[in-house]
């Protein structure tokens, strides 16, 4: 067992009760039930987000993280904030998932007011004793876009849950006699499920679902119903149970994630644990995460189109994929974050 020094994990769940589904939310999942497999103690802290559809786009929810964190009162002597959005005065550890909205600055800032509440929420990144990144692409946006101290940033691959991902297919949620092809997600303007659609969409060899939530983005919502309206080999699914999205995954040929930025990526991850064959855009994320098992593209129509034939053609075998996962594994995210706290409180034992 590890020492009994207390973590205090503070992280965010959506009004309607959860973030599952959202890579903020499944990371929290997963790293509490890490900790507490390797015998960790913890005291989970969770924060609600109050996020409102405005003109069809997600606004108010970190204002509610930032007002709702500050009335918590963490027990730890190590608080881990598991996103900048619930940084709380005693934060001496945090996991920053990615910085996107300083990247994407167009997409995300919109208002004068969500503006100021991104630069609010970042610029507290650089107070942090100890800053936690899933990837070193990560490490170098935050250096070189957000200003971190490199020595303060330390690289904790994100994980992925075994036990939820793995082989298991059902061919009856696909038509028969197609070529199969998946993209998963939120509806994101980031996400360039646009992309896909205009690609392959009215391709009949092809069959393109989509599976994910809308997540307060309205408008997006519409304008890609809007596009595969003629495209009948086009359908968007919506929100399904992990069982089922499992299924979805396990049955495709091919799963497609497009996205002009990401943290990590762990949806493809998760398609690899369950055997299957991904194609991504050329991202540097991308790049290192999946290395030489994953095939890559451009953002443009014609070559997601060209890539995606090159892939069908060339896919790697189910079982290599599914090893390759493995790298990924929820104890070994938990053992590098206890690496971390290691470094705040030497009194957290190696394991037994």
């Amino acid at each position: 067992m590890h020492g009994k020094a207390l973590i205090s994990l503070i992280y965010s769940v959506s009004r309607v009760g959860s973030s599952a589904g959202t890579g903020l939310g499944e990371y929290s999942k997963r790293l509490l039930k890490g900790l507490e497999s390797i015998g960790v103690a913890i005291e989970p802290i969770e924060v609600t987000k109050r996020e409102y559809s405005i003109a069809g786009k997600p606004m108010l929810g970190n204002l509610s993280l930032v007002v709702g964190t500050r009335i918590k009162r963490p027990a730890g002597n190590i608080v881990h904030s598991l996103s900048p959005e619930v940084i709380h005065p005693r934060t001496n550890v945090l996991t920053v998932h990615d910085i996107i909205p300083l990247k994407l600055k167009e997409m995300f800032s919109g208002t004068y007011y969500r503006e100021r509440g991104n630069k609010m929420i970042f610029d507290k990144i650089n107070r942090i004793e100890h800053i936690i990144s899933f990837t070193q692409s990560g490490k170098k946006d935050l250096v070189e876009i957000a200003g971190a101290n490199k020595d303060r940033i330390d690289v904790v691959n994100q994980s992925i849950d075994h036990q939820a991902f793995y082989r298991d297919p059902n061919s009856t949620l696909w038509e028969e006699g197609k070529k199969h092809i998946l993209t998963v997600g939120d509806l994101n303007p980031r996400k360039r499920y646009d992309l896909l659609f205009r690609a392959i969409g009215g391709d009949e060899q092809y069959q393109v679902l989509h599976v994910g939530p809308v997540n307060a983005w309205g408008t997006r919502r519409d304008e890609l119903r809007s596009l595969i309206k003629d495209k009948s080999n086009v359908r968007m699914v919506g929100p399904v149970e992990q069982g089922v999205l499992r299924q979805y995954m396990s049955s495709a040929d091919l799963l497609v994630h497009l996205s002009e930025a990401e943290g990590f990526g762990y949806t493809s991850i998760e398609a690899m644990a369950c055997g299957t064959n991904v194609l991504v855009n050329d991202l540097e994320v991308f790049k290192e995460t999946l290395g030489n098992k994953g095939f890559f593209t451009k953002l443009e129509e014609d070559a997601i189109r060209v890539d995606i034939e090159k892939a069908m053609g060339n896919l790697h075998k189910p079982s290599n994929l599914i090893e390759f996962s493995r790298q990924y594994s929820i104890e070994r995210m938990a053992e590098s974050t206890v690496e971390v706290y290691r470094k705040v409180d030497p009194s957290i034992m190696k394991q037994q």
